[in-house]
């Protein structure tokens, strides 16, 4: 019998060993912003039963950082029931949102009214005191606008942040559509291809068609997106990694930082960018 009890305590002691050893592995990825990879050892890690405040609230922020609020939803509604008292008050912001993802909204708003209690948090509580009857405003907005789904040039990851182009003939958007066939490179923060910039010709009913990417000048191998041009389409300003000139910057931590570029045309194209500096 006491030949059995050691040997359970033993396998025990394994198993949990090798938990806390993938759980370190996970957090390592995490703290690199692989979201990915951290997020599918956290799951590996709770299908075995580990739980506890930190795997739960990094896991549901692998989802989050990744706008799969309806996924976050899931882990931050377990984080706070197994503890909501010593949360940091980001979370109740972040749970707030992914209860308005699976339209929990009278949830949410018990949580922002909490999150808006932590006094001189951040400008994010003052909106949501400047405009406490949102949904309201939203419905009353229903109706005014057809929303369609640009089915022409849509890829199957992300495509956002349009601006209009040469008046309203063109839209340049952000896009991660890896249209290079021989070398795949992908972001670790949420396993698609760093964002390029793309134009698509623009009809007289706003139906987009023709996509293909802007330059070649302001694109690199890195992330460009937001673009937003002057009046007269001469200048664009946009949001790039600290890259420039094929020098690859890091901040003291070893982080590489979006920055503001600008780039003016000269021509028909556009020079190369220079970064804004505040």
């Amino acid at each position: 019998m006491k030949n059995i009890l050691i040997t359970l305590v033993c396998l025990v002691s394994l198993i949990s060993y090798g938990q806390v050893k993938d759980v370190k592995k996970a957090n390592k990825e995490f703290e690199k912003f692989a979201f990915i990879d951290a997020q599918q050892i956290y799951l590996k890690v709770v299908e075995k039963g580990y739980k506890n405040v930190e795997i739960l609230s990094k896991l549901g922020d692998t989802y989050y950082f990744n706008d799969e609020l309806t996924e976050s939803y899931k882990w931050y509604k377990e984080l706070f029931d197994l503890n909501s008292e010593s949360l940091a008050p980001e979370y109740y912001f972040r749970y707030a949102q992914s209860l308005k993802a699976v339209k929990r909204y009278a949830e949410a708003d018990e949580l922002m009214a909490k999150f808006n209690s932590f006094k001189g948090f951040d400008s994010r509580s003052k909106s949501y005191s400047e405009q406490p009857d949102y949904l309201q405003i939203i419905d009353f907005q229903s109706g005014r606008f057809e929303v369609e789904n640009t089915v022409a040039i849509n890829s199957s990851t992300a495509d956002f942040g349009p601006s209009y182009y040469g008046g309203a003939n063109q839209v340049v958007y952000a896009t991660a559509r890896d249209t290079n066939s021989f070398v795949k490179r992908t972001h670790s923060w949420n396993d698609q291809a760093f964002l390029q910039l793309y134009v698509a010709d623009a009809d007289e009913t706003g139906k987009l068609s023709n996509e293909k990417r802007l330059s070649k000048v302001l694109n690199t191998r890195y992330h460009e997106s937001t673009p937003t041009f002057t009046s007269d389409g001469n200048t664009v300003y946009f949001t790039r990694n600290n890259y420039n000139a094929g020098v690859y910057r890091q901040d003291i931590d070893g982080i590489n930082k979006l920055k503001i570029y600008k780039s003016t045309k000269k021509g028909k194209i556009m020079d190369s960018s220079s970064r804004i500096t505040f």
